[in-house]
């Protein structure tokens, strides 16, 4: 029966756990974060069955915002109320200092989430600021620059307003005129932290400023870092009364709120926590309070004046009690000059996650046991951190959507040993902090190969997660966004808000930690897999895509074509692209490159198993000049990718270039191993310039360019701030209606207007397996891109992205590195071009690669036509 219950409990957790989501997100715009080196991203949750947001509940990643944010408790309560919550992580600014901008950041940032979720009224939505510690002075600010915005205002274990000993240690801001009269406030003070030096401020401000309603709540029998159930209910409690006496019967959707003051002469006074035998005045009215007004704290009513005075009726009288930690059987230190005071160290199991505390009772000191205490054990609970409760004593690293990428805060756990105590002790708490490495860097490299999930069908229930890693140990996922939860290793959707704007993006994370105990592991690189819940499969999937993509600034325009033979599935441009707007479009040009030269080999000029030396003589006492022409372009020649830094590819011709390349080592032996890159190509097409007694460029224009009609492209001239003159594996300038004309040529099998242009032969040889026995390095793009773990990934200059059963290529590909995506897929009978040019640094932030995200668009192609839509 206890083996059941246990596993009852365990269960229970692990539900609990995974089922807290976040909608939606967005990066927000303003200064980069110290803590990322990127821009903060906010998340966005609201109530399932919220028809309009009433308010928000607004707060930044310190500590224990999230853990509140996340609360079944709180949860419900939100959704009781109507209230929407935003978490932004990292903090956007600690004292919330309008002049570096974090305002606008801020209004900015709830129009995004407005317009993403299609709960348009987030962008007036009255807010309540929630923060913690040093977070903690940030609410009194926002409220004093935005009074008649903000519903409520919540400091939790932090600090009064303008208090002159703020959370984050510095000065605090000077608010000249401005007050927060009229809105209601509560500052929370844990017991055990109680500092006469936090609370005195918020007297003094309530006695200068008679108009601010201030209330405080000692949270009796608690600490600095921890939050209780009786916390939480409490927070609940003093939103629930806000929203009663703030906000209006009808508010508006496309404009701000006309929000209530409130007027302390209206409500209660309660005397301010003391210490046990120091008598108190009660609880009354505000005109009938018998106590020192100056020396007491406001409230909305009777009901929350008593629920603050019983509050603290439960803890008074009792006997203290204390909690240390116990790791491998040893009582662990306190460090009365740290910060936390306990620390562990991190002792993983095998599984390179798994760790074991255990919380006991102690003396004073925490130097010995002690059995003085209450009658139940204490117990272990997560403060924050990547870290999960399996029970009591045993734990397990969970990263989450916070990322595995800051700094400051994704190595860190945050645990509270904890007990609530009894009749006859009070409550006791103790936190401890535990530091794992990030990221596991000795070891054996392990890659993780996590196929793209489709876009789904709203009502869809679940989706598997086949992610696998080649260390063998077990990939473990999160959602980073969207209404979805992770559960056993499947993706769970959950319940989606009632006027949620579709589609809507989940954004779901594979990972690997690795372990540091033998045999070591090395971290994996996380892989990130987004799709869209729909309400019905059609084009507009693919546009709301670029769109996004267009919004967020990837890109400054694009156009898009998808052609299924002679028809027409889609056309769009995007941000003044035009169909005859030329672009560079990076690795697109390898495949016409390859097709150049393919043209030469089809009249008999030149030979797939031609050595180099053959044709480039300075070669024949060099080892590379027993390469051939079929190693150069499909990357097995062992031939550098790049020219080793600082040389730059600055020659005019491909005779300079190919000197460049002459006396630089190779990697790996001939047809060995498998290595993207673009230099061998330069001496593919200097092998075709001396086939056919012409410049490259002239070969192009000769045998491909004017049979198909493209007068917009070229290789030579390239813009000189690139200094390729040409760069066949990377210097295409070419346009839309260019390409796609160049991609019906090969999807016909190398007929274009009643014309033979390439041999089908030579086509179908473009299309074939080249790496053959060649080693495949874990990561290469169709992995990477596609979750395919096939070695046969590479043609002639074309990736082979999606094979059959027996290994033919069905679906070959192009993409470059500036976003450019060209595609065919034979099952589907299509063929397609994206052409845009990226703008880098913006990309990165949002988990967002052009070279790697933008095959995106032929997968929901797919899934339009598998649904029969054209």
């Amino acid at each position: 029966m206890k083996k059941i219950l246990l596993i009852l409990i365990v269960l229970l957790q692990s539900m609990q756990l995974s089922a807290i989501d976040w909608q939606w997100s967005v990066i927000v715009n303003g200064s980069v974060s110290s803590e990322t080196k990127m821009r903060s991203r906010a998340f966005l949750w609201i109530p399932p069955h919220c028809k309009k947001v009433r308010a928000v509940v607004f707060g930044m990643h310190n500590m224990i915002e999230e853990g509140i944010f996340e609360d079944p408790y709180f949860r419900q309560s939100m959704s009781d109320l109507g209230f929407a919550v935003v978490w932004v992580t990292p903090m956007l600014d600690m004292p919330w200092d309008v002049n570096s901008g974090v305002q606008k950041s801020f209004d900015q940032m709830l129009n995004d989430l407005a317009e993403v979720s299609g709960y348009k009224e987030l962008r007036y939505a009255p807010v309540v600021p929630l923060g913690h510690s040093a977070a903690a002075t940030f609410p009194w600010n926002f409220a004093a620059w935005n009074p008649d915005r903000t519903l409520a205002i919540l400091s939790v274990h932090g600090d009064a307003p303008q208090t002159n000993l703020t959370g984050y240690g510095r000065k605090n801001m000077d608010w000249g005129n401005r007050t927060v009269d009229g809105v209601p406030g509560l500052m929370v003070e844990g017991e055990f932290e109680w500092w006469e030096a936090r609370v005195n401020p918020a007297l003094a401000y309530r006695k200068a400023h008679p108009q601010s309603p201030v209330s405080f709540l000692c949270d009796a029998g608690r600490g600095h870092f921890d939050y209780s159930d009786g916390m939480i209910h409490y927070l609940c409690l003093f939103l629930k009364k806000a929203a009663e006496y703030r906000l209006p019967a009808v508010s508006p959707e496309d404009g701000p709120v006309a929000l209530k003051p409130v007027n302390p002469a209206d409500g209660w006074l309660c005397d301010r926590w003391r210490l046990d035998g120091i008598k108190r005045a009660a609880a009354a009215p505000y005109s009938k309070y018998m106590g020192n007004k100056d020396d007491a704290f406001w409230y909305f009513d009777k009901e929350i004046a008593l629920a603050t005075e019983n509050y603290y009726a439960k803890m008074r009288g009792k006997k203290l009690q204390y909690i240390g930690f116990m790791q491998d059987g040893h009582l662990l230190g306190y460090n009365t000059k740290s910060h936390v005071r306990s620390s562990a160290q991190w002792e993983q199991e095998a599984d390179g996650l798994t760790f074991h505390l255990k919380a006991a009772y102690t003396d004073t000191l925490r130097q010995y046991l002690s059995d003085e205490h209450a009658s139940t054990p204490p117990s272990i609970s997560r403060i924050c951190g990547p870290v999960i409760k399996i029970n009591d004593t045993t734990f397990s690293v969970r990263f989450y959507r916070m990322g595995l990428n800051n700094e400051r805060r994704t190595g860190d756990i945050y645990l509270l040993g904890m007990n609530d105590g009894d009749d006859h002790y009070k409550s006791s708490v103790q936190e401890l902090n535990l530091h794992i490495p990030m990221r596991n860097t000795v070891g054996m490299a392990q890659h993780i190969t996590f196929a793209p999930l489709p876009d789904v069908l709203k009502g869809t229930p679940s989706l598997p997660l086949n992610g696998t890693s080649d260390s063998g140990m077990p990939v473990y996922y999160y959602v980073q966004e969207g209404p979805a939860e992770v559960k056993d290793g499947r993706l769970y959707l959950t319940e989606i808000p009632v006027r949620a704007k579709f589609p809507i993006k989940v954004t779901v994370v594979a990972w690997q930690y690795g372990r540091s105990v033998e045999p070591k592991v090395q971290t994996a690189e996380p892989v990130v897999r987004s799709f869209y819940i729909v309400n019905k499969f059609d084009n507009s999937l693919i546009d709301h895509n670029i769109q996004a993509w267009m919004d967020k600034d990837y890109y400054p325009g694009g156009a898009l074509c998808v052609m299924k033979d002679k028809h027409v599935l889609f056309h769009k441009t995007y941000g003044g692209f035009t169909d005859d707007t030329q672009v560079y479009v990076a690795s697109a040009g390898k495949w016409t490159a390859a097709a150049t030269i393919t043209s030469v080999v089809d009249k008999g000029k030149l030979k797939w198993n031609d050595r180099v030396d053959k044709w480039l003589p300075e070669f024949k006492k060099d080892p590379k000049g027993a390469i051939t022409l079929k190693h150069l372009l499909s990357h097995t020649s062992g031939i550098r990718p790049y020219l080793p830094e600082p040389r730059v590819d600055n020659y005019n011709h491909l005779d300079s270039a190919v000197a460049e390349i002459l006396p630089l080592d190779t990697l790996f032996a001939q047809g060995t191993r498998f290595q993207y890159g673009g230099l061998a190509m330069q001496i593919a097409g200097r092998m075709a310039e001396k086939a056919s007694h012409k410049e490259f460029e002239q070969i192009f224009q000769d045998n491909i360019a004017k049979p198909l009609g493209m007068t917009h492209s070229h290789f030579s001239p390239v813009e000189r701030s690139g200094g390729h003159a040409p760069m066949l594996a990377g210097g295409l300038c070419t346009t839309l209606h260019d390409y796609m004309v160049f991609l019906d040529m090969i999807y016909h099998d190398g007929t274009f207007g009643g014309k033979q242009v390439i041999k089908p032969q030579s086509i179908e040889e473009m299309q074939t397996d080249q790496v053959g026995e060649a080693k495949v390095l874990p990561g290469e793009y169709v992995q990477k891109a596609l979750g395919q773990t096939h070695t046969g990934i590479y043609g002639l200059g074309e990736w082979r992205e999606l094979v059959d059963s027996i290994g033919n290529a069905y679906q070959v590909s192009s993409p470059g590195w500036a976003g450019t995506y060209p595609w065919i897929n034979k099952h589907d009978g299509v063929y397609g071009f994206f052409i845009a040019h990226v703008e880098p640094q913006i990309m990165n932030e949002d988990f967002f690669s052009s070279f790697y995200d933008s095959s995106v668009l032929s997968r929901e192609v797919s899934e339009i036509l598998q649904r029969g839509i054209e």
